[in-house]
């Protein structure tokens, strides 16, 4: 129907993202990364605590660690998710504004993206590891994915290696478009296409 199409494509816009992207390290680099964790405590520990008023300390099994980001539907927390003896793992959580909780539009929508997104696997598509609640709230938990944005590749002055610039460009269109086609290709439980097109 037009609506799953509508939903469709607004998951499929959510979740596509480039991987990492190999890029040559300038020397001394390499070694110096291989030493840091993908998980720096010291970087997570970094992030402000939740204010009081604005979220709960914790969401579900989650520790709500800080928030990233905050979108028109949703926003999007740091969150560390502890196991037995001293297991721990960090993620993020997004879970719908608060003044949406109780909109069953939106409900409904996020529920929508967590299990059409639970169903893409793809190294250039964003992962959606839980759809959870917490009482009357749903939330979706994802990973941490620790990197650059591409919109800092974006507000860099021109380099000198224009080269080395366009060959950074050309690898995160390359892995976006990846990543899209698998979306496109997804099918249904009885072998149909879904018709995922992204806007």
């Amino acid at each position: 129907t037009r609506a799953d199409r509508r939903i469709a494509r607004a998951v499929v816009a959510a979740h596509v993202r480039a991987a990492v992207i190999g890029v040559e390290e300038a020397p001394g680099q390499g070694h110096q990364r291989e030493r840091e964790s993908r998980h720096d405590t010291q970087r997570v520990e970094s992030y402000p605590a939740p204010a009081e008023a604005s979220a709960p300390a914790r969401l579900g099994r989650y520790e709500l660690l800080g928030q990233l980001a905050t979108g028109g539907m949703a926003e999007i927390h740091l969150a560390r998710l502890a196991g037995e003896a001293g297991f721990e793992k960090i993620v993020v959580v997004k879970r719908l504004l608060p003044e949406l909780v109780a909109s069953k539009a939106y409900v409904a929508m996020l529920l929508d993206e967590g299990k059409l997104a639970g169903r893409l696997d793809h190294p250039n598509v964003c992962e959606v590891f839980e759809l959870a609640r917490d009482g009357a709230e749903y939330f979706l938990v994802m990973p941490y994915l620790d990197g650059v944005p591409a919109t800092d590749f974006i507000a860099r002055p021109r380099d000198p290696d224009r080269l080395g610039q366009l060959r950074v460009a050309c690898g995160i269109i390359t892995q976006a478009g990846a990543g899209l086609h698998h979306a496109h290709e997804l099918r249904g439980p009885d072998g149909a296409p879904l018709g995922l097109v992204h806007r």
